[in-house]
């Protein structure tokens, strides 16, 4: 596997981040919802023909222009309509694009304090050639004194959109960002939990944090995860990293045990009743027959929730005549969750 360059996400440490955590999941914003008014915000270039119109308009799906469409073309006032109307979709091609924000650097002490609590919460570092599919369309920012147009003319519409999506201003050039697009939209997108490689608490995170996530981790057998925690030099303006000790806080804290066991009967469970169904569906159902759905989910969330040995105890115990189904049921749930 071709290493490539390590991605850091700034994030509070809330339930948006358990979640994440959790179900794998990474939320892509819509451009409009960007802090930057200039953002993905780029003019398009004059449209100087009507030639230029019937390029743009055939490049929108229009193939054969009407003959209204024609004589709007030939009317002065109606094709200067017609163009500023072009112009301003031009600009709004990319408000539909789904886009995720990372950065190059996770030292950066403005993106910490802007995004991750005043130092309070953690940067996530992602190794993105453990799932090159989630990190396929990806753009490094550009930054610049000057507003770059779009050429709606020559520019294919993916170019087009890349472009807006590209630029920001000289002003935000600390920030070293990288964008993952997805053009089917905003939202939540699953990621591999394997390409989370590391969780940098902030300096000024609370050793109550920073307990509960790495229980949280330890709890759903993430291993590959590494935690450090951020800290100020003493004679510089920067931080440095110091890898945290995670077997002395799962020995220790009892309190947090207790806490994030109480917290992942509600929360995980949820999690593994969606992914079971999946699994339930394929397996069970199918012999059986879904009015026996609601039970079989149950029976195997049980079972996850054992440990591997006291499961199999279980199973042949109590359950010898489905065992071999039973088995396949979660051996298939935890080649789905494996961790590399």
């Amino acid at each position: 596997m071709e290493e490539e360059l390590p991605l850091f996400k700034y994030h509070k440490i809330n339930k948006n981040l358990y979640a994440l955590i959790m179900n794998h999941e990474i939320w892509f914003s819509s451009p409009k919802d960007f802090n930057d008014p200039f953002d993905c915000n780029l003019r398009a270039q004059p449209i100087s023909s009507i030639e230029d119109a019937k390029k743009i308009l055939k490049q929108n799906g229009i193939e054969e222009l009407s003959s209204e469409i024609e004589d709007k073309l030939k009317d002065p006032d109606k094709f200067e309509l017609i163009k500023n109307n072009l112009a301003e979709g031009g600009r709004e091609l990319v408000s539909d694009v789904g886009v995720a924000c990372f950065s190059y650097t996770e030292k950066s002490i403005l993106m910490w304090s802007h995004y991750a609590n005043y130092h309070k919460g953690v940067c996530l570092k992602f190794a993105p050639e453990y799932d090159p599919e989630f990190f396929r369309l990806t753009l490094d920012v550009e930054y610049t004194g000057h507003y770059p147009t779009i050429d709606l003319v020559n520019d294919e519409l993916n170019v087009q959109i890349s472009k807006a999506a590209r630029y920001k201003h000289i002003d935000w050039k600390y920030e070293e960002e990288v964008r993952v697009l997805d053009f089917f939209g905003h939202g939540l997108k699953k990621f591999n939990i394997a390409t989370l490689r590391e969780i940098i608490f902030g300096c000024k995170s609370t050793e109550e944090d920073r307990g509960y996530l790495i229980r949280l981790v330890s709890k759903l057998g993430y291993e590959h995860i590494k935690f450090k925690l951020a800290k100020m030099k003493s004679d510089e303006f920067t931080l440095e990293f110091e890898e945290i000790n995670t077997g002395e806080i799962n020995r220790t804290n009892e309190t947090i045990k207790k806490e994030i066991d109480k917290y992942l009967d509600s929360e995980l469970k949820q999690m593994m009743r969606s992914e079971l169904k999946e699994m339930a569906e394929k397996f069970y159902i199918n012999h059986i027959g879904p009015k026996y759905e609601e039970l079989v989910i149950d029976a195997v969330s049980f079972l996850i929730s054992l440990k591997p040995e006291e499961r199999n105890k279980f199973i042949d115990e109590r359950l010898p005549l489905n065992q071999g189904l039973l088995k396949e049921i979660i051996k298939g749930w935890e080649e789905k969750n494996k961790q590399s």
